[in-house]
């Protein structure tokens, strides 16, 4: 288990070693709260809700994500994080990336014991959309779409990222293995009320 005091989480944070910016705010964190199945072998059930000491202030550089409640007519999502460059150095500056999510055939054919390793009614694949060497997708990222009202929705956190997978270079052939959330309403709102 994590010890929450060994965490800090900082929003609206763009260079990674900025330990001051402008508009970030910074929250200790005082319960994790893992998800009961959680298996570290397998990946199974990674996720996992955090209780802030202290409320975050919405800004113009710091905004909520909702959770997927619709399908948003696209299976391309952006997908943010600080991430890897062709060396496999941490990049410094806040990167994004378009992915598609795959069907289970393809991400069976191309993720490595992906029917062994995971649970396909609780994770997806995604790749990503184009030949690039920065590989965001660190793990625990999110998976954000914008629905036609301009509405982000968070789909899944990356469980197994390309640079866990010994892939330096992001690319349409390269595949990412997300929780998908959509699967975990019941237990984040059950958690939430006691959390």
């Amino acid at each position: 288990a994590v010890n929450p005091d060994r965490l800090v989480a900082y929003m609206g944070k763009y260079f990674l070693k900025h330990w001051t910016q402008e508009g970030t705010q910074t929250r200790y964190i005082s319960k994790i709260s893992p998800h009961p199945n959680y298996k570290s072998e397998t990946n199974a059930n990674d996720i996992a809700l955090l209780r802030l000491t202290n409320s975050v202030e919405f800004t113009d550089i710091i905004r909520p994500v909702c959770l997927w409640t619709e399908e948003v007519g696209t299976n391309v999502g952006s997908v943010v994080g600080w991430g890897f460059d062709e060396i496999g150095r941490i990049e410094e500056k806040l990167m994004y990336v378009q992915m598609a999510i795959q069907g289970e055939d393809t991400c069976n054919v191309s993720v490595a014991n992906y029917s062994v390793k995971f649970n396909n009614d609780l994770t997806y694949c995604a790749s990503f959309l184009e030949d690039t060497l920065e590989c965001v997708g660190d793990s625990g990222g999110g998976m954000v779409f914008r629905t036609d009202d301009g509405i982000w929705q968070l789909r899944g956190i990356v469980t197994v990222s390309v640079v866990l997978q010994h892939q330096l270079k992001c690319g349409p052939q390269q595949y990412a293995v997300f929780t998908d959330v959509s699967k975990y309403h019941s237990w984040i709102k059950e958690t939430l009320a006691i959390l």
